[in-house]
This record gives C-alpha cells, sequence and structure tokens, in this order.
C-alpha cells in the first residue's frame, strides 16, 4: 500500500516539476519578447577610447610576444639540452621529446601572435 502512495506521489511531484519548468519558460520567452528595448549609441565606435585603448593593447601585446617568445623558447631548449647531456639512456628520449615540444610551442606562439596582428590590423 505504501508502495503504490509513494509511486503515486512521485508521479504528482514529476509532473508539477515539469510543469513548474513550463510555465517559466514560457514566461521568461514573453518577457524577453515585451522587452525590446533597442539602445543607440552617439558618435563613431573607432573614435572611442575603449577602441583605440583595446587596438593599443593588442598591438602592444603582440610586439612583446614576438620579441619574448623566441628568447623563452630557445633559454628552454638550451636548459633541455643541458639536462639531456647529463641523462642516461631512458631520460634521453624524454628529454629529446620535451625539446620537440618546445621548439612547436614556440612556433605556435608566434604563429597566434601573428594571426592576432593581422586581425589588428584589419581594424587600423
Amino acid at each position: 500500500m505504501k508502495e503504490i502512495l509513494f509511486r503515486k506521489m512521485n508521479k504528482i511531484t514529476e509532473k508539477a516539476s515539469f510543469l513548474k519548468g513550463l510555465f517559466f519558460s514560457c514566461y521568461t520567452v514573453i518577457l524577453c519578447f515585451a522587452m525590446n528595448i533597442t539602445a543607440y549609441a552617439s558618435g563613431n565606435l573607432q573614435s572611442s577610447e575603449f577602441y583605440m585603448g583595446t587596438l593599443n593593447l593588442l598591438n602592444d601585446s603582440t610586439t612583446a610576444i614576438n620579441i619574448l617568445a623566441p628568447l623563452i623558447t630557445i633559454i628552454v631548449v638550451v636548459y633541455y639540452f643541458a639536462r639531456k647531456s647529463a641523462s642516461d639512456e631512458h631520460d634521453y628520449r624524454k628529454w629529446d621529446t620535451r625539446i620537440k615540444i618546445a621548439i612547436i610551442c614556440g612556433v605556435g606562439i608566434e604563429t597566434a601572435s601573428l594571426l592576432i596582428n593581422l586581425f589588428v590590423s584589419y581594424y587600423q
């Protein structure tokens, strides 16, 4: 008897939670369409301080990345070569793969920086 009562209560609870979710979903959609507010901006976006500041920040950061990434890659690879020369046969392979990964990461960072520079130059 208790099991039947618990099953019925669970079904009622599931239906109530479904209806509650459906109600709030419909209410949200209605509010989104009812509160259609149009915003107008005065002036030109390209002359705003935020736009110019962001553009300058991206230009400066890509320049810094173009300078620092090769230097850091060279330092890391030289360190890995030093560790590789002092390692045994088992660790030799690990340092070899680490050197390859460091070089690939350095090339990847430079490529990403150049792509960001390319996209920023489009907006100038």
